[in-house]
C-alpha cells in the first residue's frame, strides 16, 4: 500500500513539474473573429491535452498565405456607380497593403472561385435575426477549414444602396466595407469604436478606410499565435493552458408546491476551481425566469446565479431551465433546472373549459365546482351568464366548495358556441372565475371557412379540401349542395347511419384573375331547424395559367 501511495505522489509531482516546465499557451488578442477565436481556443485546449494530430488539423489551415487574392463582382454594380465603387475597393486593398508592408500582400484576381476574399455587390443585403428582417450595409462571413471547405476564405456581400433608401452608398462606405472584409479574412472581429476600420458603418466623410495601428498590431499578434501553434503541433510540444473550471452543485432545484402569482427565488452557487477567470452567461428558457448572476468569477472563488421564477399565468407541474455558457473549454454548456407544482387559489372542477352536447327537445343542465385551495372560506358572491337562453345558480357544498349549476334552454341556437359563466368570489388572489361551456347542438359544420391556399400557375391541380357535416344524436340527410363557381367540383360521401357526411371540394383550375377569391358552398338538409348551411370558400390567386 505504501509503495502505491509513493507511486501516486510521484505521478502528481511529475504532472506539477510538467505544468511548470511546459510553455504557456499563447494568448489571443482582443476582438478576434468569433469562428477563428473558437477554433484557435479549441486547438490550444487539444495541445494542452497532448492531442497533437487533432490540434494540427485545426491550426494548419488557419495560416494566412503570403499572397491574398481578392475578387470583386464589378458587373453587378449599376453602371453609373461602377467606377467610383471600383476605385474605392482598390483604395481599401492598397490601404491594407501599406499597413501590412507587403507581409502578407493582397492582389486582385478575376477568378472568383480561386479568390480568398470574394467581394460581391448586390442591390440590397438582408438578414433575419431573432425572427426580425432587416437590411444591412454589408456582411462579411469567414469560412474556416476543415469544417467549412478546404481553405480559408471570406465572402463579403455589400449593398450598393443605403438600407431603406434609394440613395447609393458613398465611396467611403464602400472602401470601409471592403476593408472590413479583408480584416475579417485576417481574423479581426467587429469593433464598437467609430475610429476602427472594423467599427460601425456610417455614410459620412469621417468613416475610416484604413486599419488603425492597433488593428494592424492585432493582425500581427494573431499571425504570431498561428505560427507558434503550428510549430508546437509539428514538434509535438504540449502547452500549459490556464483555464477556468466551472462547478455548480446541485444543478436542479425544486420549489415544491407554489401558489399561482407567487414570485419565488433560488440561488445556485457557481465555483471556479480552475486557474483562470471564469466568464459565464445565463439565458433562461422562459420570460417568466430572470437570472441575476456574477459574470466573472476569479480562480478559487465562488459566485452565484440567483434565479427568480414568476408563477403568474401558470398552473400544474412546471419545468423551467437556465442555459449557462462559460469559457470553461471542458464544460462550456450547462443546464440548470427549476421545477415546481403551481396551485391556483381558486380552481374549477372538472375544468374551466367544459365541452357539452345540448339536447334539442329539453333543457340541458351542466354542473361545475368552484374550490378554494387556501385556508380562507370561499364565498361566491355572484354568478352570471353572457347569453339569454341560459341561467346560472349556486349551491354551497361546504366552506371551501360551491357548486355552479347552469341550465341551458332548448332555444339555444344550433351549431358550435360558447357560454361564458362568470363568478365573483371573495378571494383577493382570484376575485373572478370564468367557466367556458363549449357546446355543440344539432348539425355541426367543420370548417365553416375553407381556404384553398395560394394558387399560382405552378400549383399542382386539383386542389382538394374536405368539409365535414355531422350530428351526434341522430342521422340526417343532405338533400342538395352547390358552389357558386363552376371551377369547384363537390363530391358527397356519408356514413350508413347518416350521422356524418363528407363533402370533398376539388378546385380543378380556371381562375383567370389574380387577387382574393371568395365563393360559397350552400348545403340543404332535411332538418327543419338547420335547413340551410353555408360554408365560405377562399383562395389567394397569385398568378394564372395561360388559357
Amino acid at each position: 500500500m505504501q509503495r502505491r501511495f509513493v507511486a501516486l505522489l510521484l505521478v502528481v509531482f511529475s504532472m506539477v513539474a510538467w505544468a511548470q516546465d511546459a510553455p504557456k499557451a499563447p494568448a489571443l488578442p482582443e476582438n478576434v473573429a468569433k469562428p477563428e477565436h473558437n477554433q484557435l481556443t479549441q486547438a490550444i485546449n487539444l495541445l494542452s491535452k497532448g492531442a497533437f494530430a487533432e490540434a494540427e488539423q485545426l491550426v494548419k489551415p488557419l495560416v494566412i498565405p503570403s499572397v491574398i487574392r481578392v475578387y470583386g463582382s464589378w458587373a453587378t454594380i449599376p453602371i453609373e456607380l461602377r467606377e467610383s465603387f471600383r476605385q474605392a475597393a482598390l483604395e481599401a486593398v492598397q490601404n491594407w497593403n501599406t499597413a501590412l508592408g507587403g507581409n502578407p500582400r493582397l492582389e486582385w484576381t478575376d477568378d472568383e472561385r480561386a479568390a480568398d476574399v470574394q467581394i460581391v455587390f448586390e442591390e440590397d443585403i438582408a438578414e433575419i435575426t431573432a425572427g426580425q428582417f432587416r437590411l444591412m450595409h454589408g456582411r462579411a462571413r469567414l469560412f474556416l477549414p476543415p469544417n467549412q471547405g478546404d481553405r480559408r476564405r471570406v465572402r463579403a456581400r455589400i449593398a450598393t444602396y443605403i438600407p431603406y433608401t434609394e440613395m447609393p452608398q458613398s465611396p467611403k462606405a464602400i472602401a470601409h466595407l471592403v476593408g472590413q472584409a479583408i480584416g475579417a479574412y485576417l481574423g479581426l472581429g467587429e469593433s464598437q469604436k467609430d475610429t476602427d476600420l472594423m467599427g460601425p458603418v456610417w455614410n459620412s466623410e469621417d468613416l475610416p478606410t484604413a486599419p488603425t495601428q492597433e488593428e494592424v498590431a492585432r493582425v500581427r499578434a494573431l499571425n504570431q499565435v498561428r505560427a507558434t501553434l503550428v510549430d508546437y503541433t509539428a514538434r509535438r510540444v504540449a502547452v500549459y493552458l490556464p483555464k477556468p473550471k466551472i462547478v455548480i452543485e446541485p444543478m436542479e432545484y425544486d420549489f415544491g408546491e407554489t401558489m399561482q402569482g407567487e414570485v419565488v427565488k433560488h440561488t445556485f452557487v457557481v465555483k471556479n476551481l480552475g486557474d483562470a477567470p471564469l466568464e459565464i452567461n445565463a439565458r433562461p428558457s422562459c420570460g417568466c425566469v430572470t437570472p441575476y448572476y456574477d459574470k466573472v468569477i476569479e480562480p478559487g472563488k465562488a459566485g452565484k446565479i440567483e434565479a427568480e421564477l414568476r408563477t403568474a399565468g401558470f398552473r400544474g407541474a412546471q419545468i423551467k431551465t437556465i442555459q449557462v455558457t462559460s469559457n470553461d473549454p471542458d464544460n462550456p454548456n450547462l443546464t440548470l433546472r427549476l421545477t415546481t407544482t403551481i396551485r391556483v387559489a381558486i380552481e374549477v372542477k372538472p375544468s374551466e373549459q367544459i365541452p357539452i352536447a345540448l339536447k334539442t327537445d329539453a333543457p340541458t343542465v351542466q354542473e361545475a365546482e368552484i374550490v378554494s385551495n387556501t385556508n380562507e372560506p370561499l364565498e361566491v358572491q355572484e354568478v352570471r351568464v353572457n347569453v339569454p337562453f341560459a341561467r346560472a345558480e349556486t349551491q354551497k357544498i361546504d366552506s371551501k366548495r360551491t357548486k355552479v349549476i347552469v341550465t341551458i334552454s332548448p332555444e339555444a341556437p344550433p351549431g358550435r358556441n360558447t357560454i361564458l359563466v362568470t363568478a365573483r368570489t371573495n378571494s383577493a388572489a382570484t376575485p373572478q372565475v370564468n367557466i367556458a361551456l363549449n357546446y355543440e347542438k344539432g348539425i355541426i359544420v367543420t370548417p365553416t371557412t375553407v381556404f384553398f391556399g395560394a394558387i399560382s400557375a405552378s400549383t399542382p391541380l386539383p386542389v382538394e379540401r374536405v368539409v365535414t357535416v355531422s350530428r351526434a344524436d341522430k342521422g340526417f340527410q343532405i338533400k342538395k349542395f352547390e358552389v357558386d363557381d363552376p371551377n369547384i367540383e363537390v363530391r358527397h360521401e356519408a356514413t350508413e347511419d347518416g350521422k356524418q357526411h363528407r363533402l370533398i371540394l376539388r378546385y380543378k383550375g380556371g381562375w383567370q384573375q389574380t387577387g382574393t377569391v371568395r365563393k360559397t358552398l350552400l348545403i340543404e338538409t332535411d332538418d327543419p331547424q338547420q335547413s340551410t348551411l353555408r360554408v365560405s370558400l377562399m383562395a389567394n390567386v397569385l398568378s394564372v395559367s395561360a388559357k
